[in-house]
């Protein structure tokens, strides 16, 4: 087993992080698993669209950013499921410390996966405006050393299975 600290999971709304991280969390007791949507929420009892709505886009980001910091800070060893959006420059830095694995799950997938979400405030977009900010963010995802798709993330249901996958990290 790989000794990284932090492992990173990064990828559009959709993209299957969070299923992911709770398959890799079924069958490891080495890592601690981290949902960082879900973490921001589950003190406030309401889902991301609610949270949004009520304090806005910039409170909401630096929630995730206090979050993210102070995880990246812990000496656990964490596996975490980044928001879509957490791959700001604001987050770089912290970012940096860890390694990032980009889901790259097709748009027209994770397209099909949220537009009926009602606890997604960005779905409210446009399919064309959801398209125009995929390739967008693609752009930051694009530069991870690490990328997983479809096919693989099924195959891999432990993090010996990612380790033994993507190789020494």
């Amino acid at each position: 087993m790989q000794s990284i600290k932090k492992i990173l999971l990064t990828g559009f709304m959709g993209a299957g992080k969070s299923h992911f991280l709770a398959k890799l969390k079924e069958n490891s007791a080495i890592h601690h698993f981290v949902d960082l949507d879900q973490e921001i929420l589950a003190p406030r009892g309401s889902h991301l669209g609610e949270l949004i709505e009520r304090v806005g886009w910039g409170p909401f980001r630096q929630m995730e950013h206090d979050l993210l910091r102070d995880l990246m800070a812990s000496e656990d060893n964490l596996v975490i499921a980044l928001g879509g959006g957490a791959f700001s420059e604001n987050n770089q830095k912290l970012l940096e410390k860890g390694v990032i694995i980009w889901l790259n799950t097709p748009f027209d997938i994770c397209f099909a996966r949220i537009k009926e979400s009602k606890e997604r405030p960005l779905v409210k977009l446009s399919r064309e405006d959801l398209l125009k900010l995929y390739g967008e963010r693609a752009l930051q995802y694009k530069k991870c050393k690490y990328v997983l798709n479809l096919d693989q993330m099924q195959e891999i249901n432990s993090l010996e299975d990612l380790f033994s996958h993507i190789g020494p990290i």
